[in-house]
């Protein structure tokens, strides 16, 4: 396109050029007092002119055309990509995962139902470790402190089910929290432990 512009404006300065020499001539009798250029060959040569600089006007408009279409091709890929980008993050954010392993123990939502960051979706359960409550007597209150790692002895539901194993079973613990207060009613004190159980029978 920057070609066509130039070549259009060499053959507008060349029509000019001989427009001038025209007009100059026109100008200049012979001996026998005719003009040496006749009018209309002036009139002819200032038209192949005029029509020479509309050519070249026409051609710089249509290279500046080309580079605004250009740009604002540029200007829709990036609005594009910015699209596809923005698309893929939404996408990536309908994706809900859990900061730990286990198993769905409760679920909050309902298929179709708005989902909002706030919103609670589904509760996990870690059947790995498991937190347990019991209650030991008074006199235990000194023998136990937190982080204590501790045989804890569970009747399993699971086991019951079972005719070849025992109604109980020992379980390696440790022990998380142990309440300073005594239940005055039955002179007992809370304990909470963390226990681990691969095979999943708690």
């Amino acid at each position: 396109a920057q070609k066509k512009v130039l070549l259009a404006r060499a053959d507008a300065d060349q029509a000019k050029r001989t427009y001038d020499r025209d007009a100059k001539l026109g100008l200049t009798s012979d001996s026998g007092g005719l003009r040496i250029v006749a009018p209309k060959v002036i009139e002819g040569s200032k038209l192949l002119w005029d029509r020479a600089e509309n050519a070249f006007v026409m051609a710089e408009f249509a290279v500046r055309k080309a580079e605004l279409l250009k740009s604002a091709a540029e200007t829709g890929k990036k609005k594009a990509d910015w699209n596809v980008r923005l698309a893929q993050v939404r996408l990536d954010d309908t994706e809900v995962r859990a900061p730990i392993t286990g198993v769905v123990s409760l679920r909050c939502v309902k298929l179709g139902e708005t989902a909002t960051p706030q919103a609670k979706a589904f509760r996990i359960t870690d059947l790995e470790n498991v937190r347990t409550i019991f209650y030991r007597p008074q006199r235990d209150l000194r023998t136990l402190a937190d982080g204590e790692k501790r045989d804890v002895t569970a009747t399993s539901e699971a086991l019951l089910d079972r005719p070849d194993s025992s109604d109980l079973r020992v379980f390696r613990g440790r022990v998380g929290l142990v309440s300073p207060l005594v239940d005055p009613a039955n002179g007992s004190f809370k304990v909470t432990a963390s226990l681990k159980h691969p095979d999943g029978l708690l």
